[in-house]
């Protein structure tokens, strides 16, 4: 039966994941990366600052506690073993893929050997850094700031964190050891152990705990398993905190509240028989279902996105245009605002 759920599930994936995905999640980030001018490097520094940037009042979280929040969303499994099975089934060329992309898209059917390669990169960049799926959205809308870029900059540092740095950080591990076997026959020579790995056809973080073996020793395993299972642990409540933020928003008012009520105890309670779940699944079923929840997240989100892109472009030059006149960036809605904008001026232009 598993396997019969994992064939259905590689096929979806086989077009999710496609020629299309590709285009979308780097198109996109092209795309942005011109109108934008190239902010997420012309505002490298700027981006770092505003994780600390102070409250303009009690309301909200602060644009740290933001960051933190999506943080420990973000870094989990696959900054470790997601990058493990890029390099198993794309190659050792996947983690630049995955670097690139996240690069590109954080300012996003098999066709040849190339083609895989840079499948998996996309795919594990996008799964580890969140960028295109829409996670970080919640908590980034809870953040208190002056204006709304300031927050964007805050999120786009960390695509950086998570993805430039850390999943450089297992890549690098992994083929600097030369702890790795590949999909199509190639096996290191970093470990003993990698032979029958290969043979079993197993592969994923393990790779990374005998990269980390030849250098602390017989601690490692135990060592990385404890670090996934931390980061795995920060992952899931803020997974959780997101769908409980949807449910509010879905179900907000006094007139849903028993309704609210309802929905959230049935969250807390399916949530550990999932987790409970997905941890006696074997990897590849688990990562490939994994791998068509976010992809079709992705496709939702990123239609939206370009749909308000508009939008993101005007408020963007208003932040701009207020940085180069030395200001501190203050959201005016007077100046710029949309129907649907909560403002607290509701005698504002309209465009």
């Amino acid at each position: 039966m598993l396997n019969s759920l994992n064939n259905v599930v590689n096929f979806l994936n086989s077009y999710i994941w496609g020629v299309g995905m590709l285009i979308l999640i780097v198109g996109s980030g092209l795309y942005f990366t011109i109108r934008l001018h190239g902010f997420q490097f012309v505002h490298f520094k700027n981006m770092w600052s505003r994780i600390i940037d102070k409250q303009d009042s009690d309301s909200g979280i602060s644009a740290f506690g933001s960051f933190c929040t999506t943080m420990a969303m973000c870094v989990g499994t696959g900054n470790v073993a997601g990058v493990a099975v890029a390099i198993y089934m794309g190659g050792p060329g996947a983690l630049f893929w995955m670097i690139l992309a996240v690069v590109v898209i954080g300012g996003v059917k098999r066709i040849s050997a190339i083609g895989v390669i840079i499948q998996q990169g996309v795919k594990r960049g996008t799964f580890s850094s969140a960028s295109g799926m829409g996670e970080a959205s919640p908590t980034a809308a809870a953040a208190e700031t002056s204006h709304p870029v300031k927050q964007g900059m805050a999120n786009a540092a960390g695509v950086w964190l998570d993805t430039v740095i850390i999943c450089t950080a297992s890549g690098l591990m992994i083929l600097l050891t030369d702890c790795f076997n590949t999909a199509n026959g190639y096996v290191g020579s970093g470990s003993g152990e990698l032979p029958a790995l290969a043979a079993a056809g197993t592969n994923g973080v393990i790779f990374v705990q005998l990269a980390c073996k030849t250098v602390i020793g017989k601690i490692a395993p135990t060592f990385i398993a404890i670090m996934l299972a931390l980061f795995s642990f920060t992952c899931l409540i803020s997974y959780y905190y997101e769908a409980e933020t949807a449910a509010m928003y879905l179900f907000q008012g006094d007139s849903k509240a028993k309704i609210r009520k309802v929905v959230t105890w049935i969250m807390r309670i399916a949530m550990p028989v999932l987790i409970f779940i997905w941890g006696n699944l074997e990897s590849d079923i688990a990562w490939n279902l994994s791998d068509l929840a976010l992809g079709s997240c992705t496709w939702v989100n990123m239609l939206v996105v370009l749909l308000l892109s508009p939008k993101v472009i005007a408020l963007y030059k208003d932040y701009e245009s207020q940085m180069k006149e030395k200001k501190d960036p203050y959201y005016n809605p007077d100046k710029l605002t949309w129907d649907g904008v909560d403002t607290e001026n509701r005698n504002v232009e309209r465009h």
